[in-house]
C-alpha cells in the first residue's frame, strides 16, 4: 500500500502532526506500508481550510469542530469542516465524543452513509522500559501538560494542587512559563517551558498522576502517553478523555455539556480537583496497563480501515 500523509496534518507541529508522525513511523516499520509524496493509493488527511486535490480515495482524520461561539468566524470555519467530511471516502474519529460532537453540531448529512471508524491515537509503548526516570525528590509525583490557555484551564490545575496539600508532594506543569502569580511561586510546583515530546518520558516514568482538565479535549497525547507509562489520569467528565481514560483514572464531575454551542470555559473547583487528587493518593502508587493504546494496535486500525475504503472504491 502507498500512503499519502498530506501535509495539512503532517505538517502541524502540535498533536496532530505529532501523532501523524509516530503513525507513518510505525506503519512503514512494522506494516511495510510505502509512505510516499505522489501517486499515493490512499490520502490521510486533516481538515483545513483547503480543498485536497489527489486523485486518490481520502480519508480525514476529524477531533471536533468550532462549538465555542466566542470563537472568531466560527460558522464559517464550520462550513469549510463539513465540506471536507462530505467529500471524504472514509473518516477516521478520534474518539465516540469526536463523532457525536460533529454529527450533532454540523449535521452532516451525508456522514449516515459514509464509512467510519473511532480510533484513538497511540504511543510506542515498547520505549517506555528503557526510559530513565528524572530523579525524584517526594513521595506524590503529579505532572500536567498544559500552556496558558482557557480551554486547557492550567490554574485550575494548580488551584486545586495546592487545596490537595497532599505532604511531600510536587507538581510539574510541563509547556508553561511560570505565571505572574505569588501564590505560585511555591517549591512544590515547576513550571518547565516547551520540550519536545521525547523529553517529556522521563518526567512521565517517574510521577504518580497526570492531571488534565483541558475542556472538550477529542483525544489528547498527553493522555495516551501517560496512560502507556502506566500512570493514572485525574481528568474532567466531558470530551473524549473520560471516555479513553475509563477506570483507569479519576473523573471530576465539574462539567455538563450537551454537545451544543458554548460560550468559554469554566474553571474547575479547587475542592473538587483537590478531592480527586486524594482519591488517587488514597488508592496507592498504582500503575495501569493499556496495550489497547500501543502504537501498533493503533497503526493495525488504521491499516485495516484503509483497506476497507481501497475494496471499496
Amino acid at each position: 500500500m502507498r500512503l499519502m500523509i498530506h501535509k495539512n496534518l503532517s505538517s502541524s507541529l502540535s498533536g496532530p502532526g505529532v501523532f501523524s508522525g509516530r503513525l507513518a513511523k510505525c506503519l512503514s516499520e512494522e506494516f511495510g506500508v510505502q509512505i510516499v509524496r505522489k501517486k499515493p493509493d490512499i490520502v490521510l488527511c486533516g481538515i483545513s481550510m483547503k480543498r485536497v486535490n489527489i486523485e486518490a480515495p481520502k480519508v480525514f482524520r476529524v477531533d471536533g469542530c468550532y462549538c465555542d461561539v466566542s470563537v472568531r468566524n466560527y460558522r464559517t470555519r464550520n462550513n469549510h469542516l463539513r465540506r471536507a467530511i462530505q467529500r471524504a471516502d472514509g473518516i477516521v474519529f478520534q474518539s465516540k465524543f469526536s463523532k457525536d460532537l460533529i454529527l450533532s453540531i454540523l449535521h452532516p448529512r451525508k456522514i449516515y452513509r459514509k464509512k467510519s471508524a473511532i480510533i484513538y491515537n497511540g504511543f510506542d509503548q515498547s520505549i517506555v522500559p528503557d526510559v530513565q526516570p528524572i530523579d525524584k525528590d517526594c513521595d506524590w509525583l503529579f505532572v500536567a501538560n498544559a500552556k496558558w490557555r482557557p480551554d486547557k484551564r492550567p490554574e485550575s490545575i494548580l488551584r486545586g494542587f495546592l487545596e490537595a496539600d497532599v505532604p511531600n508532594s510536587k507538581l510539574v506543569m510541563i509547556g508553561m512559563e511560570p505565571p505572574r502569580l505569588p501564590m505560585f511561586n511555591t517549591e512544590k510546583i515547576q513550571f518547565i517551558p516547551f520540550v519536545p515530546p521525547e523529553q517529556l518520558y522521563p518526567y512521565y516514568k517517574a510521577a504518580d498522576a497526570l492531571i488534565h482538565l483541558r475542556y472538550l479535549e477529542p483525544c489528547s497525547n498527553s493522555v495516551i502517553e501517560a496512560l502507556s507509562f502506566g500512570l493514572p489520569v485525574i481528568c474532567n467528565n466531558t470530551g473524549g478523555t473520560p471516555e479513553i481514560v475509563g477506570n483507569d483514572g479519576y473523573a471530576i464531575p465539574c462539567d455538563e455539556y450537551n454537545f451544543t454551542y458554548h460560550r468559554g470555559v469554566v474553571e474547575v473547583p479547587p475542592k473538587q480537583t483537590a478531592q480527586a487528587i486524594w482519591d488517587c493518593v488514597n488508592d496507592g502508587h498504582r500503575k495501569v496497563s493499556r496495550p489497547d493504546l500501543d502504537m501498533r494496535t493503533v497503526a493495525k486500525g488504521y491499516l485495516n480501515f484503509f483497506a476497507e475504503i481501497l475494496d471499496a472504491s
